[in-house]
Protein backbone atom coordinates (compact mmCIF):
# COMPACT_ATOMS: atom_id res chain seq x y z
CA UNK A 1 0.00 0.00 0.00
CA UNK A 2 1.36 3.59 -0.94
CA UNK A 3 0.51 7.18 1.11
CA UNK A 4 -1.02 9.35 -0.07
CA UNK A 5 1.03 12.18 -2.35
CA UNK A 6 -0.71 15.17 -0.45
CA UNK A 7 -0.22 14.45 2.87
CA UNK A 8 1.31 10.81 3.58
CA UNK A 9 -1.38 9.09 5.46
CA UNK A 10 -2.42 5.61 3.50
CA UNK A 11 -3.81 6.05 -0.18
CA UNK A 12 -6.71 4.70 0.79
CA UNK A 13 -8.87 6.55 -2.57
CA UNK A 14 -9.22 6.39 -6.17
CA UNK A 15 -9.60 9.78 -7.81
CA UNK A 16 -11.44 9.73 -11.41
CA UNK A 17 -8.87 10.82 -14.14
CA UNK A 18 -12.63 12.75 -15.43
CA UNK A 19 -14.91 13.61 -12.80
CA UNK A 20 -17.82 11.70 -12.69
CA UNK A 21 -19.82 15.11 -12.95
CA UNK A 22 -18.23 15.98 -16.61
CA UNK A 23 -18.87 12.03 -17.78
CA UNK A 24 -22.29 12.61 -16.81
CA UNK A 25 -22.92 15.59 -18.59
CA UNK A 26 -20.80 14.64 -21.59
CA UNK A 27 -22.13 10.79 -21.97
CA UNK A 28 -25.51 10.98 -19.93
CA UNK A 29 -26.41 8.59 -16.67
CA UNK A 30 -25.85 5.24 -18.79
CA UNK A 31 -22.47 5.57 -19.94
CA UNK A 32 -21.34 3.92 -23.32
CA UNK A 33 -18.19 4.73 -24.21
CA UNK A 34 -14.38 4.12 -24.69
CA UNK A 35 -11.14 5.20 -23.23
CA UNK A 36 -8.52 5.60 -25.06
CA UNK A 37 -4.89 5.62 -24.16
CA UNK A 38 -2.88 2.25 -25.43
CA UNK A 39 -5.63 0.24 -26.09
CA UNK A 40 -9.18 1.33 -26.67
CA UNK A 41 -11.12 0.03 -23.68
CA UNK A 42 -15.10 0.00 -23.96
CA UNK A 43 -16.60 1.65 -20.86
CA UNK A 44 -20.05 0.63 -19.00
CA UNK A 45 -19.24 2.42 -16.07
CA UNK A 46 -18.77 5.70 -14.23
CA UNK A 47 -17.24 3.41 -11.41
CA UNK A 48 -14.75 1.49 -14.13
CA UNK A 49 -11.19 1.46 -12.96
CA UNK A 50 -10.14 2.61 -15.91
CA UNK A 51 -11.57 6.05 -15.51
CA UNK A 52 -9.45 6.22 -12.24
CA UNK A 53 -5.99 6.96 -10.63
CA UNK A 54 -4.58 3.78 -8.87
CA UNK A 55 -4.76 5.10 -4.86
CA UNK A 56 -2.26 7.51 -4.66
CA UNK A 57 -4.18 9.74 -2.17
CA UNK A 58 -6.12 9.52 1.11
CA UNK A 59 -10.14 9.37 1.18
CA UNK A 60 -9.98 12.49 3.29
CA UNK A 61 -7.83 14.53 1.00
CA UNK A 62 -9.93 13.75 -1.50
CA UNK A 63 -13.27 14.13 0.07
CA UNK A 64 -12.36 17.24 2.59
CA UNK A 65 -9.29 18.69 1.40
CA UNK A 66 -9.79 19.16 -1.97
CA UNK A 67 -13.22 19.61 -1.59
CA UNK A 68 -13.51 23.51 -2.13
CA UNK A 69 -10.92 22.62 -5.21
CA UNK A 70 -13.93 20.42 -6.92
CA UNK A 71 -16.28 23.12 -6.37
CA UNK A 72 -14.51 26.09 -7.90
CA UNK A 73 -13.78 23.06 -10.77
CA UNK A 74 -17.80 22.70 -10.92
CA UNK A 75 -18.39 26.56 -11.40
CA UNK A 76 -15.45 26.92 -14.58
CA UNK A 77 -17.09 24.38 -16.21
CA UNK A 78 -20.46 25.16 -15.62
CA UNK A 79 -19.02 28.78 -17.08
CA UNK A 80 -17.48 27.57 -20.35
CA UNK A 81 -20.33 25.53 -21.29
CA UNK A 82 -22.71 27.73 -20.63
CA UNK A 83 -20.20 30.74 -22.14
CA UNK A 84 -18.49 28.38 -24.62
CA UNK A 85 -19.07 30.88 -27.81
CA UNK A 86 -18.21 33.86 -26.19
CA UNK A 87 -15.17 32.00 -24.78
CA UNK A 88 -13.93 31.28 -28.15
CA UNK A 89 -14.64 34.54 -30.15
CA UNK A 90 -12.82 36.96 -26.72
CA UNK A 91 -10.43 34.35 -26.31
CA UNK A 92 -10.56 35.66 -22.60
CA UNK A 93 -11.72 33.93 -19.57
CA UNK A 94 -13.37 36.30 -16.62
CA UNK A 95 -12.68 34.75 -13.24
CA UNK A 96 -14.66 37.43 -11.46
CA UNK A 97 -17.74 37.22 -14.11
CA UNK A 98 -17.13 33.27 -12.89
CA UNK A 99 -16.81 33.26 -9.19
CA UNK A 100 -17.85 37.15 -8.15
CA UNK A 101 -16.32 39.11 -5.60
CA UNK A 102 -14.35 35.73 -4.24
CA UNK A 103 -12.57 34.81 -7.46
CA UNK A 104 -8.90 35.43 -6.59
CA UNK A 105 -9.54 32.84 -4.04
CA UNK A 106 -11.90 30.66 -6.40
CA UNK A 107 -9.61 30.82 -8.71
CA UNK A 108 -6.66 29.82 -7.25
CA UNK A 109 -8.95 26.88 -5.55
CA UNK A 110 -9.32 25.88 -9.44
CA UNK A 111 -6.15 25.65 -9.95
CA UNK A 112 -5.43 23.75 -6.93
CA UNK A 113 -8.04 21.18 -8.52
CA UNK A 114 -5.69 20.84 -11.15
CA UNK A 115 -2.53 20.33 -9.41
CA UNK A 116 -4.47 17.31 -7.76
CA UNK A 117 -5.30 15.58 -10.69
CA UNK A 118 -1.31 16.72 -11.85
CA UNK A 119 -0.44 15.12 -9.32
CA UNK A 120 -2.43 11.79 -9.42
CA UNK A 121 -0.92 11.63 -12.81
CA UNK A 122 2.63 11.84 -12.00
CA UNK A 123 2.92 9.68 -8.88
CA UNK A 124 1.04 7.18 -10.93
CA UNK A 125 3.99 7.66 -14.04
CA UNK A 126 6.59 8.23 -11.46
CA UNK A 127 5.84 6.86 -7.89
CA UNK A 128 9.40 8.88 -6.79
CA UNK A 129 9.19 11.82 -7.74
CA UNK A 130 9.27 14.74 -5.31
CA UNK A 131 5.84 16.50 -5.12
CA UNK A 132 6.36 18.19 -1.61
CA UNK A 133 5.75 21.60 -3.28
CA UNK A 134 2.43 20.59 -5.18
CA UNK A 135 0.75 19.17 -2.54
CA UNK A 136 1.81 22.54 -0.20
CA UNK A 137 0.08 24.27 -2.68
CA UNK A 138 -2.80 22.16 -2.66
CA UNK A 139 -2.71 22.63 1.44
CA UNK A 140 -2.76 26.25 1.11
CA UNK A 141 0.58 27.79 -0.04
CA UNK A 142 -0.66 30.71 -2.40
CA UNK A 143 2.20 30.11 -4.99
CA UNK A 144 4.05 27.30 -6.44
CA UNK A 145 6.92 27.54 -9.31
CA UNK A 146 7.32 24.04 -10.24
CA UNK A 147 3.34 23.94 -11.55
CA UNK A 148 2.34 25.59 -14.70
CA UNK A 149 -1.48 25.86 -15.68
CA UNK A 150 -2.33 26.80 -19.48
CA UNK A 151 -5.70 26.92 -20.76
CA UNK A 152 -6.02 26.14 -24.84
CA UNK A 153 -9.10 26.44 -26.84
CA UNK A 154 -9.75 23.84 -28.68
CA UNK A 155 -11.27 25.72 -31.82
CA UNK A 156 -10.75 23.06 -34.10
CA UNK A 157 -13.53 20.50 -32.34
CA UNK A 158 -15.92 23.62 -33.58
CA UNK A 159 -15.15 23.80 -37.26
CA UNK A 160 -15.05 19.94 -37.20
CA UNK A 161 -18.58 20.12 -35.92
CA UNK A 162 -19.70 22.79 -38.15
CA UNK A 163 -17.82 20.90 -41.33
CA UNK A 164 -20.56 18.19 -40.60
CA UNK A 165 -23.05 20.33 -40.60
CA UNK A 166 -24.10 18.72 -36.69
CA UNK A 167 -26.18 20.80 -34.59
CA UNK A 168 -25.99 18.85 -31.55
CA UNK A 169 -23.23 19.05 -28.50
CA UNK A 170 -20.59 17.37 -29.60
CA UNK A 171 -18.24 16.13 -26.18
CA UNK A 172 -15.01 15.31 -25.65
CA UNK A 173 -12.58 15.10 -22.59
CA UNK A 174 -8.93 15.47 -22.87
CA UNK A 175 -6.37 13.87 -20.30
CA UNK A 176 -3.49 15.69 -21.06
Amino acid sequence: MTNCWICGNIADSAEHKFKASDLKKSLGKKINGFYISRNIIEINSYKDKVLKFPKVICINCNNNLTRSHDDAYDKFVEFCLENHEEILISRNINFEKIYGENWELEKLNLYRYYAKHAGCKIITANPKTDLKNLSEFIKGNTQVFDFILQFELKAGVKSIMNAFNLSIKYNHLYNS
